[in-house]
């Protein structure tokens, strides 16, 4: 099974660096991405659930991205569980 790593780093308006891990993982014909959202010190449950919801939606315009990639339907498979 292939892995692909797509971490990434977030620079937030008050500086902090945030560390974002994300896979691609090879799942039959399709593809699983897997993204890890931390609870960062000192956010409120409020704030973590904002956090949720942006990843959210990311993963949802990422989905209609590759949906839209000019590639067959059946090549076209991606779960997405936020």
């Amino acid at each position: 099974m292939d892995k692909l790593h797509k971490d990434h780093w977030v620079t937030l308006p008050d500086g902090t660096i945030v560390y974002n891990p994300m896979r691609v993982i090879e799942n039959g014909q399709g593809s699983e991405i897997n993204f890890t959202l931390y609870w960062m010190p000192n956010r409120t449950e409020e704030e973590f659930e904002q956090d949720a919801k942006a990843v959210s939606e990311d993963l949802k315009r990422l989905e209609k991205i590759w949906f839209l990639t000019p590639k067959k339907l059946s090549e076209n498979r991606m779960i997405i569980a936020a």
